[in-house]
């Protein structure tokens, strides 16, 4: 039950976005871009630590278009003390708190 409203919240925000046909650029953001900033994922601070290796994430694939532009989003827990934001156009995710205060990032990419 709780995978079907996750997917039908996914659904709702993919069905809002527009994918934008200009040119990405490689530089790496300190902020998330906009398509990414209302897709907010529940996550552990615990896990967070440890969210370098891989193994121990849920990934689930999306895919819109040939853009891909929303290709995984990593499920860490259900808690709510913290947030992440996804976004597959860099390689490091965006963490806030519960009140949306900006916290660090963490890498995805297992360059480090």
């Amino acid at each position: 039950m709780k995978n079907n409203i996750y997917t039908l919240a996914i659904l709702l925000l993919l069905s809002s976005c527009s994918i934008s046909s200009e040119s990405q650029s490689s530089e790496v953001s300190n902020t998330p871009s906009d398509d990414f900033k209302s897709i907010l994922i529940n996550v552990d601070a615990e896990e967070v630590k440890l969210a370098s290796a891989i193994e121990t994430m849920e990934i689930m694939q999306l895919e819109e278009g040939d853009e891909g532009f929303i290709n995984a989003i990593h499920k860490l827990s259900e808690s709510p003390e913290h947030l992440v934001i996804v976004d597959s156009n860099q390689p490091s995710d965006f963490i806030y708190n519960k009140e949306g205060k900006f916290e660090g990032t963490f890498n995805h990419t297992g360059d480090g």
